[in-house]
């Protein structure tokens, strides 16, 4: 490893320990009433956002796949979504280049290259910031705290443009842009990107449901706030997501959220339904994982001929 590559990996990690610092002093200061807000979980409800969490990442497998055929590619749709959720999960390991290499490492198995690989996910990131950008911008409209003229005009500004990224030339512009720079073979995008677009978009709404029935769980939601929740916990994940320091935004994502929820609820309830929602989404992806994992094995053993229909036929 480069003197360069160190400094950045010690920032990085430096930045990523000052983020916890801060929010392990958050918990501990109100850790009396967080323990409290947490031993009153309500099982139900906490078991029952598993559902929406498990369709958050059916639908991302789902646009990933829908995204290989705009670019010519098909391939077998469990072997896709076995594909995306292995490499999903490497990406809590620092480096964020784990999940590229994982997928382009697959780039066999669904029967195209590298290249073809690394285009959709460029397309995945693009549909994956503008479609949750642009729901949270809505959701987001009556946001109590940081009013000032003219916000909600920014706000559907930010959704309309979200929208851009479904015409093909645009989204197709990007990524041949994004490969020029990286000195790679441009890709042909032969299909439309709206209806990957509108399934990240349902992803979101799932996720933001899933962060629902936990909030729920921990008895902090109020029916007046649910949208107003929904669009902070959706603006939460995009800054961790955006912000390039820990591995999946673990640990920033958490500190953004108990900033965005203050005016919501009280800190140490803000605290309980970070901590208890990062790790449930945790648990979820290790079952998703796990399912698709479980079927990808059952389809590829079910494609293979048996004994008997390799047999020669008798004369």
């Amino acid at each position: 490893m480069t003197g360069k590559r160190w400094i950045r990996e010690f920032l990085r990690w430096g930045i990523v320990v000052l983020v916890f610092v801060f929010l392990w002093r958050r918990v501990a200061a109100d850790w009396p009433t967080v323990g409290t807000v947490v031993s009153r979980i309500s099982w139900p409800w906490l078991v029952g956002s598993f559902i929406p969490g498990l369709t958050y990442f059916w639908l991302r497998a789902v646009t990933w796949h829908r995204l290989l055929g705009s670019l010519g590619v098909q391939t077998n749709r469990l072997t896709a979504w076995n594909i995306w959720m292995k490499a999903e999960v490497v990406r809590y390991i620092p480096g964020y280049v784990w999940s590229v290499l994982g997928r382009m490492a697959q780039a066999g198995r669904v029967g195209t290259s590298r290249t073809n690989i690394f285009a959709s996910m460029a397309l995945e990131a693009m549909l994956l910031v503008s479609s949750c950008a642009g729901l949270a911008a809505v959701l987001l409209i009556g946001y109590p705290q940081h009013q000032w003229p003219g916000r909600t005009a920014v706000l559907v500004a930010v959704a309309l443009a979200s929208l851009v990224m479904t015409l093909r030339p645009v989204s197709s512009g990007l990524v041949h842009l994004l490969q020029r720079l990286l000195r790679r073979p441009t890709t042909p995008i032969v299909g439309s990107h709206a209806p990957a677009f509108v399934l990240m978009t349902l992803s979101w709404l799932m996720f933001a449901v899933f962060q629902l029935f936990v909030a729920q769980a921990l008895g902090v939601v109020m029916a007046a706030s649910l949208v107003t929740l929904a669009g902070v916990f959706l603006l939460s994940w995009l800054l961790g997501y955006l912000s390039f320091v820990a591995p999946s935004g673990l640990g920033v994502r958490e500190a953004f959220l108990l900033s965005l929820l203050a005016p919501l609820m009280s800190v140490p309830e803000a605290v309980a339904v970070a901590a208890v929602s990062r790790v449930s989404m945790i648990v979820v992806e290790v079952l998703v994982l796990g399912l698709v994992h479980v079927l990808a094995r059952r389809s590829a053993r079910d494609a293979q001929p048996s004994s008997q229909d390799l047999a020669a036929p008798n004369t």
